[in-house]
């Protein structure tokens, strides 16, 4: 349960914050983060998103995934294949995530969605001041229909924050969009996460929403058997594998026959 309040002062306004216990992990407890708040100040939203960027750099995310995306792709393709990042954030792993694939000679194109104007304009700035290509807009993925034509959708620290009855609607939804499958990458709930998500967070960061919103990541994430569970539900067991990869997290992916 939520304790203690701490108060974070900014130079518009003061955001509270809660300061979290170690309770127990066996049970999944979703509570909405600071981040989903559309009330949440830009100037605290950006420096939340540029931390999860150097999190997802520090937990090699795109190489976790660029792995995955290999199998579900098989052969390696003789055409550029077209993938949407879904709730992107701040696009941070667009760009490695290119490199990786062009490493395997694999040319893609990726795109981004998310919810959040904030993040959509940030990640929009970021790719131009790259030289990046990659498009991005707006969408609700529970609310909103997915864009059609893209060979493989991808997510990152996305999943958790879905409730129980909202994540194989989701994995459905995903399967009948994508035209070869999708990759997932999330947390795995543990004590150990736990840990490692605060040790983390106090490193690289100074953002009290990045401290708080990661601690409730993991407790609201998932284990192996219950996105195991999910994917059955969602109708996806031919085709998927889920497995643990570094750090504390999950992949999960979905491959059409």
């Amino acid at each position: 349960m939520l304790r203690s309040r701490l108060c974070v002062v900014t130079t518009q306004s003061a955001i509270d914050l809660p300061q979290l216990e170690n309770k127990s992990l066996e049970t999944r407890n979703v509570t909405p983060e600071l981040m989903d708040d559309p009330g949440l100040e830009r100037s605290e939203h950006l420096r939340a998103l540029k931390a999860l960027g150097r999190i997802n750099w520090l937990s090699r995310t795109a190489r976790s995934l660029a792995r995955e995306m290999e199998h579900v792709l098989g052969p390696v393709p003789d055409r550029k294949i077209r993938v949407l990042d879904m709730a992107c954030g701040s696009g941070d792993i667009i760009l490695p995530l290119q490199r990786l694939l062009l490493r395997q000679s694999i040319e893609a194109e990726i795109d981004g969605c998310d919810a959040s104007p904030v993040a959509i304009d940030f990640a929009a700035f970021q790719a131009e001041m790259s030289g990046s290509r990659a498009q991005f807009f707006l969408r609700n993925v529970l609310k909103d229909p997915l864009p059609e034509g893209y060979d493989l959708i991808i997510s990152s620290l996305f999943l958790h924050h879905l409730r129980d009855a909202e994540i194989p609607a989701l994995l459905s939804k995903l399967a009948n969009s994508a035209e070869l499958g999708f990759v997932i990458s999330d947390l795995v709930r543990s004590r150990l996460g736990y840990w490692m998500a605060y040790l983390a967070s106090m490193a690289v960061t100074r953002s009290a929403v990045v401290r708080v919103d990661s601690l409730l990541s993991v407790r609201s994430a998932l284990t192996i058997s219950e996105i195991d569970s999910y994917m059955f539900e969602a109708g996806l067991n031919a085709g998927s594998r889920v497995y643990r990869c570094f750090p504390c997290r999950f992949i999960s992916s979905w491959r059409r026959a």
